[in-house]
């Protein structure tokens, strides 16, 4: 476990600490106004709040996920 804390600041938006926690492989990050904590956000966070964000609807992943196969091979 690593004892280096990731920081950002209230600011961000949630894509840019997605991609922070990307890069730096780590599942939380410690949202700071300043000098004082805000947030602490995690990976679930950031999962849930995607369908909101996209306005996804949330019943209707099987179609999308069966209709077309794709390849398990990255691109």
């Amino acid at each position: 476990m690593s004892t280096t804390l990731v920081t950002m600041s209230s600011g961000s938006s949630l894509s840019e600490v997605a991609s922070v926690m990307s890069q730096k492989r780590v599942g939380s990050v410690l949202i700071l106004r300043g000098e004082l904590l805000a947030a602490f956000l995690t990976e679930r966070y950031i999962v849930r709040a995607i369908p909101h964000a996209i306005g996804a609807p949330i019943d209707e992943i099987a179609p999308v996920v069966w209709a077309t196969p794709q390849s398990a091979s990255p691109p």
